[in-house]
């Protein structure tokens, strides 16, 4: 339940950061002409997922402490992986944009085979 809000709140931060971001125009622009902020943003947003999952882990034997940064790690991935997309639907081709890709797909794959795992196969 809490992963499914988590995921909500992602997915409203980043339509509402992808709007800000249209309306206040391309911002800077790489050397092809291609604006960057979303690929650099997307980024952020996966390390800071990264960051959180990490963190999650570590602090897993703590209890609760560790649900806090686990759940942080989920609108961080939903942000970013949205993020990388409308970047690259913006042709920002550069390295922050893929990297953001790569790092937030694969946190968005954890989850999902976890999501799946318990839905498959619940514990008893």
């Amino acid at each position: 339940m809490l992963a499914s809000i988590a995921f909500l709140i992602g997915v409203i931060a980043a339509v509402i950061i992808v709007s800000a971001l249209r309306r206040s125009g391309p911002g800077r622009l790489g050397p092809d002409g291609a604006p960057i902020l979303f690929g650099r943003l997307s980024l952020i947003w996966g390390l800071l997922g990264v960051l959180g999952l990490a963190i999650g882990v570590v602090l897993s034997s703590r209890g609760d402490v560790s649900s806090v940064f686990l759940l942080f790690s989920i609108p961080c991935a939903t942000i970013g992986i949205i993020l990388a997309i409308t970047g690259l639907f913006a042709q920002d081709r550069h390295w922050p944009t893929l990297v953001g890709l790569v790092s937030n797909g694969a946190l968005i794959a954890l989850w999902l085979a976890f999501a799946l795992g318990n839905i498959l196969i619940p514990a008893a």
